[in-house]
């Protein structure tokens, strides 16, 4: 639908923010989550491998990702 199409006739518009704050709602500290979406042959793969270690596919893949981040920076130089 349309901008122009929606009736807000009932909705109060807001035109005094002088109460506002800003930042309110930020936390430097928050964790952010952000989807990753893997190929299903991958998937298939990780949540197998992940069943047979018990543990959870999640875990594996942090596992898996902290010693490939570590072999990449022990193979940079400096």
């Amino acid at each position: 639908m349309p901008d122009d199409e929606i009736d807000t006739s009932d909705i109060p518009e807001i035109t005094d923010w002088s109460k506002g704050e800003r930042g309110k709602f930020y936390r430097a500290d928050a964790e952010h989550q952000i989807p990753l979406y893997v190929d299903s042959k991958v998937l298939e793969f990780l949540t197998t491998r992940a069943r047979d270690k018990g543990i959870e596919p999640n875990d594996l893949v942090n596992e898996m990702l902290k010693r490939d981040i570590e072999s990449i920076r022990s193979a940079e130089p400096g």
